[in-house]
């Protein structure tokens, strides 16, 4: 087989030298075909042919003794002549049945094609990182790499791309590794994952872009990182445990509201170890038997699955947490501990100074009802049930103005003064107190003062006064008490010093 080449163009060649590069895939240039065919055998042939102009011919041997094929090539005005010899004793032994061949044809038509019009990136290189086969997708990016994609032919054998790989052992994921190529005139490398397995005596790499992945690992990396961030600034504890109900995150918060070492949570302690922790350091309430209380933590466990879990702990020392559980995807469960001491102490503080002042009301003898600006009635004391007969504490829903005074005009006479005290409740302004005299049907007078409070509101005090007793007291000066004469019925017959009555209601 001679072929004629003009630098990489192959200028003719003999009809069984045509036949062999047709069996190479198109696409480039005659003289890559070529040297495929040939480094299998002839590794060094792209090194040694550089030499051919200086030295007019070259005899280059194949690399297996056992092969006593060779190249022979001489120069010729600017053309090179190369003939490919192969072993004459091996050619005339070696009989191949058609239909056999047919097959194998066909087979390699198939593989051959596979290779080219695969999307992965495949290459075969020797020990020294010599590539000796590439596919398509290869010789592409090699071409983008080298910045010659514009030009109809690359010289072989195409650039290595991936400088860094090595042949790695053990399971198919063990041999897969990420490599990173910095392309000429790119501000960042792209990144590739290579799978590299080894063929006789040289190795075969298959590489895919792995850009969006690394770009969904930075992504999900600094959103991590965000909510670090952020939770490390919540005075909320936060403990996630994943489907294995092992630890997978917490927050500085957790370790203060809970006593337990940075170390034992890094651990990744389970859910149930975590929670005995809790009960060590008595930072959970103390349960009545402990086989109650490992039932306890699976409806917990459960309750926070179905994002219904909410308790409120009270611990020994006071303190009070509230502890919510919500589910988290992929099975995932997330457990938040508030501390609430405060806010409990303040909602006691609040509702004792509440049924204080309930009480005080309660002391006076004086029917007491407040009002809002809105016109709703908001506290009441006992002696108002007692008198009105209506408990406004036990009816359903609120009370207002025009409720209460329903009942009030039910147990008294009709009056106008019933609409001066509605219309001094509704006004928001500035007022100032009054007082008014109501009869009751049953008998007696009502005294009914008005008063504003903060806020806009209007308190109403209601006093019953029954007929005036007089009583008889001891003379005394008439300016020690405040206290009105009466005189002598008998004006002719009136004692020298004046008698004094006190007035009791």
């Amino acid at each position: 087989m001679v072929f004629l080449f003009d630098d990489e163009k192959l200028v003719d060649a003999t009809t069984r030298a045509r036949a062999l590069l047709n069996s190479r895939p198109q696409g480039s240039s005659e003289w890559r075909q070529f040297c495929v065919l040939a480094q299998t055998r002839f590794p060094d042939l792209p090194l040694e042919m550089a030499e051919l102009a200086s030295e007019g011919s070259l005899t280059i041997q194949a690399s297996d003794p056992a092969d006593f094929a060779e190249i022979r090539a001489e120069w010729w005005n600017g053309v090179a002549r190369i003939e490919l010899v192969e072993d004459a004793t091996a050619s005339t032994e070696t009989v191949v049945d058609p239909h056999s061949m047919n097959a194998m044809k066909r087979e390699l038509e198939t593989l051959r094609g596979t290779a080219e019009m695969s999307p992965y990136y495949v290459w075969q290189q020797t020990v020294d990182g010599l590539i000796t086969w590439a596919n398509s997708s290869y010789f592409t990016l090699s071409q983008e790499f080298d910045g010659s994609a514009e030009k109809p032919v690359q010289t072989w054998p195409p650039s290595r791309l991936f400088q860094s790989v090595s042949l790695a052992q053990g399971s198919p994921e063990g041999r897969a590794h990420r490599v990173s190529v910095k392309f000429p005139e790119e501000t960042n490398g792209r990144w590739y994952e290579v799978f590299s397995t080894t063929i006789g005596d040289e190795s075969l790499h298959f590489a895919t872009s792995a850009d969006g992945v690394v770009r969904a690992e930075t992504a999900l990396r600094d959103f991590v990182q965000t909510l670090t961030k952020t939770f490390a600034h919540l005075p909320t504890g936060l403990a996630i445990f994943d489907k294995k109900r092992q630890l997978a995150l917490f927050n500085p918060a957790l370790t203060d509201l809970t006593g337990l070492q940075p170390m034992f949570l890094s651990l990744r302690p389970t859910l149930v170890s975590f929670l005995d922790k809790l009960r060590e350091g008595q930072v959970i309430p103390e349960p009545k038997n402990y086989k109650g209380w490992r039932a306890q933590i699976s409806a917990l466990e459960a309750a926070a699955v179905d994002g219904t879990y909410s308790e409120t702990w009270t611990l020994p020392s006071g303190q009070t947490y509230r502890v919510t559980g919500r589910p988290h995807p992929d099975g995932a469960v997330a457990f938040l501990f508030e501390d609430i001491s405060a806010e409990v102490s303040l909602t006691r503080r609040f509702r004792r100074e509440l049924e204080i002042g309930q009480a005080v009301l309660d002391s006076f003898r004086e029917a007491i009802a407040v009002f809002a600006s809105d016109g709703m009635l908001t506290m009441s004391n006992s002696t108002y049930t007692s008198l009105w007969g209506v408990d406004p504490g036990t009816t359903l829903g609120e009370m207002s103005v025009v409720d209460a005074m329903a009942h009030w005009r039910a147990k008294c006479e009709d009056s106008p003064l019933w609409s001066s005290i509605q219309s001094y409740i509704a006004t928001n302004g500035s007022r100032e107190e009054k007082s008014f005299k109501l009869r009751l049907l049953e008998g007696g007078n009502l005294t009914c003062r008005l008063a504003p409070v903060a806020g806009g509101g209007t308190l109403i005090a209601f006093a019953v006064i029954s007929s005036p007793a007089l009583t008889p007291l001891e003379p005394i000066e008439p300016k020690a008490l405040d206290t009105e004469e009466v005189p002598h019925a008998d004006r002719a017959s009136k004692p020298k010093e004046p008698l004094l009555f006190k007035i009791e209601a």
